[in-house]
């Protein structure tokens, strides 16, 4: 339900309200029930009255005692007549009854329901005689409604046929407690018309990967991500909760009361926050840690959810209905390789849980690090080994080691992926490997000490930063300098760090001196950019996907920092470790990976709060970080991890064989990891399924 504050006439609380009589922990939020019904009506009828009210109270008790707050939040509740027939109705609908923005305690400019703003201002805004949560019950799914079935009243999760009134109790006070949006469906701008420029609080929190944040969208584009099907939620509680971000339903054409404030019909097992009444669910879930997110503070230790799986959320009327099946899809995790120089091994990430998955033993002296462009190999320079060791990226494993040369510093790889350029730093010289073949075919020279290597926009000339001078422009097809590219630096030789943006057609190049320059590829001797950092020395720099924004890590005597830099300005300095020598910034621009070679560990820094949030132990002199993207493990056995194996999960374990098997934590059935799946292995995989996949 959207239209929150036409409530506010009618809640003031009434006489007798039901005060929860159950022991709350210490710091959990006061909450206690209100009714609006007449004497022999919905919540008071002589019949089903009682069991009504204990149901309702007991799913606010639920919520009480998992949230922390000192300031009382009034649910007001109804139950009457909405209506429906033999096979669908609206079961209840919900929502706070005002909104409150620009207080104490809060995000400035960003909408909160009435009962989070309360705790954050630690006073009570909508004033004491209104309540804060308001909800409505269909009385008529114990009467004409959905044929036999009727409202379960029981408080142990075992309705038979029935709906579970618990279950949407809890789902409905979720909405109440501040997890709905703030959209205007036919606009795709605010909801509420007095303030066209400011969302709720929940829209932070929404992203449509590859694209953009939800708040960094225009109208436009949020009218169309709304109905995309890709919206998901990447709050920090909730991706540490499900290992990644939780899908939002999303649908096309756009469903009022169900669109963007539920997770995705998708999830499994079964979410309470989805569209669509499914099954008895008393758990939370992912919704606890999403009003986390909003600001909500835990009343003691936050439990781990049920799902395993990303899903999503909104507020208002609960259709009756099953959620409709959808095909078993390919999912994708985003995984960075970082190059430790002196541990001879690279460090696997998760970037979306920030933890170390594998370390590979590659060989002296890892160096340079970067994707192929399908994603499925990363390859490394071993500057002391002089080769360039190939990974498999989705099955974490050295794969091959090519010869190329004493000092191999940088690598990058041809737009078809059948050739490697490999910079030597001592000898001078470009190698040029043939992928296929996995053997050295070219050498030729570039310059004094080529360090760093990019693409240029045509996709076949290289950028080379040499560190006795300044940047080259090499076409290997001619096996030579074609170009000189003059960055207006006299007397600041030693360029260190190279960034193009996503397009190649500009970038920035970082100075031994403490400076930066800026590169115009297209003519090639425009600066756009040109200045001293004032932060010793900037060790390296990456664009975010619009180049807007520039990363650039730097350190001197008191310590590292990345400096977030648009035009000319410095607008932020985070400190991220000792030595920051690497940068790879994630596909949707939200987190930031720095390599710290003095401190040995990889700092995760969180681009939209511009803060480091966690530092990952990797090897020893961490230098060189990027980040690809690979098919997420397949599954076979009990791959929705609830202890027992079904013929469904017997139908994701044979789709693996048609590679559309969904993520799990399951064995995956390419056992020997060739990138097909033999006999042997499909029987290996239902052998284990039968096993329950232990």
């Amino acid at each position: 339900m959207r239209a929150r504050d036409g409530w506010r006439g009618a809640l003031l609380l009434a006489a007798g309200a039901a005060v929860l009589a159950s022991a709350l922990p210490a710091r959990a939020v006061p909450m206690r029930v209100a009714h609006l019904e007449d004497a022999s009506d919905g919540f008071n009828d002589p019949r089903l009255g009682a069991a009504r009210r204990a149901a309702l109270e007991h799913a606010v008790a639920q919520w009480a005692t998992r949230l922390a707050g000192e300031v009382e939040v009034v649910v007001v509740a109804r139950m009457i007549p909405l209506g429906g027939d033999e096979r669908s109705a609206v079961l209840a609908s919900a929502g706070s009854t005002s909104v409150h923005r620009n207080f104490a305690g809060g995000v400035p400019s960003s909408w909160y329901a009435a009962a989070l703003a309360n705790q954050l201002a630690g006073s009570d805004l909508n004033g004491a005689d209104v309540a804060e949560i308001a909800i409505t019950f269909n009385a008529d799914v114990d009467g004409p409604v959905l044929g036999a079935t009727s409202w379960y009243y029981g408080l142990d999760a075992q309705p038979g046929p029935d709906v579970d009134f618990v279950t949407i109790a809890l789902h409905e006070l979720g909405h109440g407690l501040g997890f709905f949006d703030l959209v205007d469906p036919a606009t795709g701008g605010p909801l509420l018309a007095e303030n066209r420029d400011i969302f709720g609080v929940f829209e932070r929190f929404l992203l449509r990967p590859g694209v953009d944040r939800f708040l960094g969208m225009r109208d436009a584009e949020r009218l169309a991500a709304i109905t995309s099907g890709q919206l998901v939620w990447d709050g920090r509680h909730v991706l540490e909760a499900l290992r990644g971000p939780a899908a939002v339903y999303a649908p096309a054409p756009y469903l009022g009361g169900s669109s963007l404030s539920h997770w995705d019909v998708t999830a499994q097992p079964d979410e309470l926050m989805e569209p669509f009444y499914t099954a008895a669910i008393h758990d939370p879930g992912l919704l606890l840690p999403a009003l986390l997110d909003l600001g909500w503070q835990p009343s003691g230790p936050t439990p781990t959810p049920r799902s395993t799986a990303p899903i999503a959320v909104t507020p208002t009327p609960l259709p009756t209905a099953t959620a409709t099946p959808t095909g078993l899809t390919q999912r994708r995790r985003t995984l960075a390789f970082v190059s430790n120089f002196d541990d001879r091994s690279v460090t696997v990430l998760d970037a979306t849980a920030h933890t170390a998955l594998r370390t590979i033993t590659v060989g002296d002296g890892p160096l340079g690090v970067s994707p192929g462009p399908d994603g499925r190999q990363v390859f490394v320079t071993l500057f002391y080994a002089g080769a360039l060791a190939v990974l498999d990226a989705q099955h974490m494993r050295l794969q091959a080691l090519i010869a190329v040369g004493d000092s191999a510093h940088s690598v990058a790889v041809s737009p078809d992926g059948r050739r490697a350029f490999v910079t030597d730093t001592f000898a001078g010289l470009l190698h040029v490997v043939d992928l296929a073949e996995r053997r050295l075919v070219d050498s030729f020279p570039v310059g004094m000490q080529p360090g760093n290597i990019a693409l240029a926009a045509d996709g076949q000339r290289l950028v080379i930063a040499l560190y006795g001078g300044p940047l080259v422009l090499v076409d290997p097809d001619v096996r030579g300098v074609v170009a000189l590219l003059d960055v207006q630096t006299p007397g600041r030789f030693g360029p260190l760090g190279l960034a193009l943006t996503t397009d190649r057609q500009a970038g920035a190049l970082t100075f031994q001196s403490g400076h930066l320059s800026g590169l115009d590829l297209r003519r090639l001797f425009s600066v756009p950019l040109s200045f001293a950092t004032g932060f010793g020395t900037p060790e390296a720099a990456v664009f975010s996907a619009d180049g807007r924004t520039l990363f650039v890590a730097a350190h001197d005597e008191n310590g590292g920092r990345v400096l977030r830099i648009t035009g000319e300005v410095i607008a932020h300095r985070i400190g991220v470790g000792s030595v920051p020598e690497a940068l790879a910034i994630r596909a949707d621009g939200a987190f930031l990976y720095v390599a710290n070679t003095g401190s040995d560990s990889v700092a995760v820094v969180d681009t939209q709060r511009n803060v480091t949030i966690k530092q990952i132990p990797v090897g020893r002199a961490p230098m060189g970080v990027a980040l690809v993207e690979v098919p997420a493990a397949i599954c076979a056995g009990d791959c929705r991890d609830r202890g027992l194996v079904d013929i469904a999960d017997l139908m994701q374990a044979v789709a693996i064989g048609l590679e559309q098997a969904p993520v799990s934590t399951c064995r995956p059935a390419d056992v020997d990891g060739f990138g097909a799946v033999s006999v042997d292995e499909i029987l290996l995989a239902i052998r284990h399924a039968l096993s329950g996949c232990p």
